[in-house]
């Protein structure tokens, strides 16, 4: 559920929606990625565009237990708003990114990454039993829910690879951070040209160019004002986790992939 100021601000830029825009068609954005890569500040900076709707996570217009709504629901909030673009930050949809581009086919995808060793360390600081949702995804599906979603079997069959030979929580979270990451190129999105690729170390060093960079790719003026208290204090802040070497391999290849991909990305 979200807050009361969240509410408020909410209806007040609907309201302006109402007013100020006139014969708009809006555009679906979804904002992708894995927790704790800085999908909360890319959203916060979106919402703070009067052009935009935003829904996160939490907001039970658009989502039920973290994942987003019926498509019937979700396109029913896109056609009603006034505004240019309505964004929804909805990482338990990650792995149907494709799915959610046939169903809007004007939509744009914002998919943001950050270090492994970054995203493991704060991770680790807000959740407990990261071996426990690797068992939920190869024993009990159901129970998963969105966390197994359209998983291929090649990643499933990763997971029962490590998660078998016993590792601990730290390296069960660097190997869901290369899961879930790895569906960006599982769903081919590298060649799609309505995904932008952002690195967050890069948003968070160069915002003048990266933001510019992003509001380009969605076609909406840029202010200072919307990233203003966007910092680097987070960057390598703790020492490096201990991650199984194995997996370590494994995130470093894929991290290395994702920064090289960043440039290919067009804007359009």
């Amino acid at each position: 559920m979200i807050t009361r100021t969240e509410k408020t601000r909410k209806f007040v830029k609907a309201i302006w929606h109402r007013l100020a825009v006139r014969d708009v068609r809006s555009t679906p954005v979804f904002i992708l990625g894995e927790m704790r890569s800085g999908t909360n500040m890319l959203t916060d900076c979106l919402d703070r565009c009067w052009r935009t709707a935003t829904y996160n996570e939490s907001d039970d217009d658009a989502f039920v237990g973290y994942a987003l709504r019926d498509d019937e629901t979700v396109m029913q909030l896109v056609q009603k708003s006034r505004a240019n673009f309505v964004v929804f930050k909805s990482l338990a949809d990650l792995a149907r990114a494709r799915e959610l581009l046939r169903l809007f086919p004007d939509a744009k995808v914002v998919w943001i990454f950050r270090n492994y060793q970054d995203v493991v360390n704060s991770a680790m600081r807000k959740w407990t039993e990261h071996n426990k949702y690797l068992s939920y995804i190869l024993n009990d599906p159901e129970r998963a829910g969105w966390r197994a979603k359209n998983l291929p079997k090649s990643l499933i069959e990763k997971i029962r690879l490590h998660y078998e030979r016993g590792i601990s929580d730290t390296s069960a979270r660097a190997l869901i951070w290369y899961v879930r990451n790895s569906m960006f190129f599982e769903q081919s999105l590298d060649s799609a040209p309505n995904v932008c690729l952002v690195r967050y170390e890069d948003l968070a060093q160069s915002p003048d160019q990266e933001f510019d960079r992003i509001f380009q790719f969605l076609n909406l003026p840029l202010s200072r004002a919307y990233y203003s208290r966007v910092s680097t204090r987070s960057i390598r802040r703790d020492k490096s986790p201990e991650v199984d070497g194995e997996i370590a391999r494994l995130c470093e290849d894929l991290l290395d992939r994702m920064k090289n991909e960043i440039p290919a990305n067009k804007i359009t």
